[in-house]
Formats: structure tokens, sequence, C-alpha cells
């Protein structure tokens, strides 16, 4: 919720002066003429004027603070800053005729800029009317539009300050065109307790690209590094995967379809432990058998590191329709009810067996 902006003008001229004359009589008993005439008045009408005149001042915020906090927001300290952050011809007003160098990671032939997303564009729509005010007569710009993009900026997405804004920024780093370097499905955060504290961000893509997590994680990390609250530590990695087999032993309902009902315990069991869920998986859980989110789990995939004991696939099992009951779940061939998990859960089709009895 944000917070009410107090009125500080608030007293015109007449109440201050009406409000100074009623309070004579509480300090003086001798003081008994107040016409405007007499100079005690005289001096109490000018004391007015002055507090009327600071109370105004006093409400109103001054046109260069509002440009000084628009370049507080992009981190622009001088005029020569603002130079080296960008050059506009000032009579276009297409955004591509900006060029902020900041957004261009330190390698520059690294494609994740080539298409500027809704934030990019907002920050340039700053930096182009700081342009315009530093070339402009003072308070030529009207203070409507300061206000305008620095409310556009504020509410855009581009600074990475919670552990929301690091899971979006991440994503939407390879949401332009990166030619085959492939998309973030999923960004997990990990903070580390011990001393640097550091950021861990583990980025997660389709099981086919796998083979392109050092370009993926490289891209990503110089996507935040420019993004990040000065002080922050970050480090982008791939994440751990622990492989698994699944052995389950049903007895279906009389009625059950025994090739379907087996097909649908597989979709259910990849769907639960999938590293990205996609939307059918997702329908899966949430329609049909078992909502993460119900349990506070992530809805997106597997939680990060989190063990898997065999009463959630029991539970998950049961759930099916055409299974009156589940009989054993068995991991990797062993008697253990605990599969520890570094990281995600790396499960095929293949790895599940299910047996009907």
């Amino acid at each position: 919720m944000p917070l009410k902006i107090p009125n500080l003008d608030n007293k015109t001229y007449d109440e201050l002066t009406d409000r100074l004359i009623t309070s004579i009589p509480k300090f003086s008993d001798n003081w008994t003429n107040f016409n405007p005439s007499d100079p005690g008045i005289t001096i109490l009408e000018l004391l007015a004027y002055v507090s009327d005149t600071l109370l105004y001042r006093i409400n109103w915020v001054p046109y260069q603070t509002y440009v000084n906090f628009l370049k507080m927001l992009v981190g622009v300290v001088t005029d020569d800053d603002l130079k080296k952050r960008g050059d506009v011809k000032l009579d276009d007003v297409k955004l591509d005729n900006v060029i902020y160098d900041a957004l261009k990671p330190p390698s520059h032939d690294n494609p994740c800029c080539n298409e500027y997303v809704d934030y990019d564009r907002q920050l340039l729509n700053v930096l182009k009317i700081l342009i315009r005010v530093e070339a402009a007569k003072p308070q030529e710009i009207p203070l409507h539009e300061l206000q305008k993009v620095a409310i556009e900026y504020i509410n855009c997405c581009y600074r990475s300050v919670t552990k929301e804004d690091f899971v979006s920024l991440a994503i939407d780093a390879t949401r332009s065109p990166n030619g085959d370097i492939g998309k973030v499905k999923r960004a997990v955060v990990l903070q580390k307790k011990i001393p640097p504290e550091t950021l861990d961000i583990r980025i997660v893509t389709d099981t086919d690209d796998r083979d392109k997590y050092d370009k993926l994680t490289l891209q990503v990390q110089q996507f935040l590094d420019i993004r990040k609250l000065i002080g922050t530590r970050l480090k982008v990695q791939e994440p751990e995967y622990t492989s698994l087999t699944i052995k389950v032993v049903v007895k279906l309902t009389a009625d059950a379809n025994k090739n379907e009902t087996t097909k649908i315990i597989t979709e259910c069991i990849l769907a639960y432990l999938a590293s990205v869920r996609n939307e059918t998986q997702k329908r899966i859980l949430e329609e049909e058998y078992i909502s993460p989110a119900e349990e506070g789990r992530d809805i997106n995939g597997w939680d990060y590191g989190r063990d898997l004991y065999v009463y959630d696939i029991y539970n998950l099992v049961n759930k099916v329709v055409g299974v009156e009951e589940v009989k054993e779940v068995v991991f990797d061939n062993t008697n253990s009810n605990k599969k520890t998990v570094t990281g995600l859960i790396d499960i095929k089709e293949d790895d599940i067996i299910i047996k009907n009895i």
C-alpha cells in the first residue's frame, strides 16, 4: 500500500492571521486593540505571510528534485555520466536510436540484448527524457512527463531486489531471440548462509537443452549483473540432478483399463517429479490428482533439493482413478523409504515400472 503524501500547505493566510490574533489573550491581558492599525497586529500579519509562504514552498517538490530522482533511478550521477550512458537524436522518437552501453554485457557477441524487453524500454525512456532535460531550457519539459516516466520505470521489474525479481529476470534473460542457446524455463534462488553470503541461482531448461548450460549460465549471469543492487553477490549455475528409478506395484479396480491406467500413473509420476512442468503436467496435478500449490510446494517443478519419500508416491498413485490399492513402491531396487535428492530429479518414462496384480 503506497504512503499517502501529506498536504503541508493546509492553512491559508487568513486562517494563520486569525489564529495568531485569537491566541493573544493567552499571552497578554493588556493587549486589547486588535485593529489592523495596531503595530502588533501588523507584525502578526507579517509573520502569517511568512508562514504561508514557507508552507507553500515546503509543500512543493522542486522541479530539479524530480530530475535528480530520475538520475538516481538509473544510476546517473553527473552530466558526464549521462552523456556516456546514452546517445539520443532528439528529433527522432524511436527507441532504437538510444545506445545504452550498460545494457551490453562485457562479451559483445552475447546475443541476450538483441531485442529490448519491456523494462529495458522503460529504462531507455528515462535516459531519453533526462537528455532532453539537459538540452532544454530550465523546466521546459513538463513536470507530468517526468512523473510519468518515473512511475512507469518503478512499476516495471528492472532491478533485482527480491527473490521473485531474480527468478523473473533469470527467465526473461533468454526471452529475446538468442539463436540456438535455448531458453530458461525455471529459476531457483538459493541463499548460502555461510559468509560471504551469495545468491546461488540455478537455472533450469528443457531436457533436450542440457548440453547448452554453459552458454545459458553466462548469458543469465551477465543479464543479472547489471540489474542487481550494489553489494549483491550472485552466481548462476546449472542445477544438479539425481537419477532415479521407481517400481510401483498396484492393484487395480475391476473395471479399470490396465493399459490406460498404467499410462496415467506413469504420466502422473513424471509430472510430479518433473524439473520443469509444462501446462499439461500442471493440469494433471492440479485438476486430477494433487496440487503442489496446496502443499506449499513449487507448482513449476520439483522443489529443489527436496528429498523424495515412498509415501509421496503412495499418496500420488492412490488418487489415480482405477487404482484400488498401492501395494509397494521401490526406489532404485533398494529397500529404502527415502531417496536423497541433490538438486532435481532426473527421471524418464523408461525409469518407471508399473506392475499390476
